[in-house]
């Protein structure tokens, strides 16, 4: 029989009884097999593959220290010891007890038999690889036998296996290759009805996916599509780069696409990093340059798309409009927040002013600090507001502007208020004001006992988050408002855990 032949080896210095010592009482099983395991794997090497069957013995004396006496492998090695060193009486008394347990002790008897008709030992050698057809055994097998039965035989069922894999289109799998996947799908996304946004809009997208082939596409995490979809952008003039993952949704409506049927989604994409440039910066004009694509995966650069996806940039640039700090502008902001105006006119009146206030309270000048406590005394107003919603994020919005005493209790106010999104956004600010400690205890109370599901269980993720937190604020990393001096936006707004996402815009905002 051929066997490869490895350059020789030598075995690292271990201390091997001292080992078998410490294992030979069974109390650690799991140690022992896998020790057993290596010590058989180094005996099989120099007896098979370096033809040392002597050098082999200071693998096998310890092993017949840890494995029963009838172990199968220790019968192999012994047998196959023999069978090298020309004893092939004491080898076939070796392998033929386990010759049926054991592929490799049978494939010995084969070769202590080769005296038989070649007819008897081509058969047993295709015997024994049919029933071995598969992994390292199946490798060493047919290496082992190459030279009396080349390949490896088929099976009873390799007719029927050729048959469908020959009915396989190939073509298919060129949907693997990124450059190839646009034959197959067409991604496309812009905005939703709109280029131009004003300050705190809603900046909406849609997604569509159709299928342009001629077999059906799964979606799902094991279809060739996986349901998430990722969304950088760049931002002109105020980033010379690209913030990745400002949004991310799933494709839930289908989980198969037919040929030439389409699946849309609308997704909300101002959110993340993008939440906090956008927020912070009322006064400038913003190009928006967005992309989306598909089957995200983690790699060593960050997220980028894998096999069978790809990414589409939106068919139109978005802008979110400037909204210049000068006196016409705040009054006509204080006449949007008069009732009857409608609600989401209203809160994004509120973030307006309370991003103004933030840039305004900055600058060195007392007249821009005069014009910031007006401000906050519109904002204060709306804290009054017959709109849950509007009163909730003035009241949010107020507390996040204002000194630590007064923040705390606006903050416990808003977290026994009754109205569900006060205390929503009591959560959320609570996360950016307080310490750890305070944040734990106030958030328990509602992760207990909140009457309402989905405040109980932003308060038990409030708690889980402070967990998770570093116990200092990280010193590097891309901060929106680094490229703007003087413009350090609203703090808090637009914030990692998604604050506003929970009450603003009811019916406008795609919540995940």
């Amino acid at each position: 029989m051929h066997r490869l032949r490895p350059a020789p080896s030598t075995a690292a210095d271990l201390d091997i009884a001292g080992d078998v010592k410490k294992l030979a009482d069974g109390a650690m099983p799991a140690a022992t097999a896998a020790y057993a395991s290596a010590l058989a794997d180094l005996a099989w090497l120099e007896i098979y593959f370096n033809n040392k069957p002597a050098d082999a013995q200071q693998y096998i004396t310890p092993l017949r220290q840890i494995v029963p006496a009838d172990s199968v492998i220790l019968a192999r090695l012994e047998g196959f010891s023999y069978l090298t060193d020309g004893k092939r009486d004491e080898a076939r008394v070796k392998l033929s007890a386990v010759a049926d347990r054991d592929p490799l002790a049978a494939m010995g008897m084969i070769d202590l038999d080769r005296d038989k008709p070649a007819a008897v030992t081509t058969a047993a050698m295709r015997k024994l690889l049919s029933e071995n057809a598969s992994g390292t055994m199946g490798a060493v097998l047919i290496e082992a036998m190459r030279s009396h039965v080349g390949l490896m035989p088929g099976g009873p069922d390799s007719a029927a296996i050729h048959e469908q894999i020959d009915a396989f289109p190939m073509d298919w799998l060129d949907i693997l290759d990124f450059s190839k996947a646009q034959r197959f799908y067409e991604l496309k996304a812009d905005g939703l009805g709109k280029i131009l946004y004003e300050f705190g809009e809603p900046v909406l997208a849609r997604v569509t996916l159709t299928n342009l082939s001629k077999y059906d596409i799964t979606i799902g995490a094991d279809g060739i599509i996986h349901p998430d979809l990722w969304f950088d952008v760049k931002i002109q003039p105020v980033l010379n780069q690209t913030l990745p993952g400002v949004a991310l949704d799933r494709i839930t409506q289908k989980m198969i696409l037919h040929p030439r049927e389409s699946v849309d989604t609308v997704v909300r994409v101002d959110q993340g990093q993008l939440g906090n440039v956008l927020q912070g910066n009322p006064n400038l004009r913003m190009a928006l340059y967005f992309s989306v694509f598909t089957n995200p995966v983690s790699q060593q650069g960050g997220i980028a798309f894998g096999p069978g996806g790809y990414r589409a940039q939106f068919s139109h640039t978005l802008v979110r409009d400037s909204t210049q700090p000068d006196p016409a502008v705040f009054k006509a902001a204080f006449a949007r927040l008069q009732e009857g105006t409608p609600a989401d006119v209203r809160i994004r009146t509120v973030e307006l002013l309370g991003a103004y206030v933030a840039v305004l309270r900055n600058q060195q000048n007392q007249g821009l600090a005069d014009r910031a406590k007006e401000l906050m005394e519109f904002i204060r107003k709306s804290t009054n507001d017959s709109v849950p919603s509007v009163r909730a994020v003035a009241t949010y919005v107020t507390a996040i502007l204002s000194d630590a005493q007064v923040k705390e209790g606006l903050i416990r106010q808003m977290l026994a208020d009754p109205s569900i999104p006060q205390r929503m956004l009591g959560l959320a600010a609570l996360q950016q004001s307080m310490e750890i400690p305070q944040i734990k205890e106030l958030a328990r109370a509602l992760a207990d006992s909140d009457p309402d599901p989905s405040v109980k269980q932003m308060a038990a993720s409030t708690i889980a988050v402070t967990e998770l937190a570093p116990t200092t604020a990280p010193t590097s990393g891309p901060s929106p408002q680094d490229a703007l001096p003087g413009m350090p936006g609203m703090p808090g707004m637009g914030g990692p855990v998604a604050e506003r996402m929970w009450v603003e815009r009811w019916g406008n905002r795609r919540l995940g």
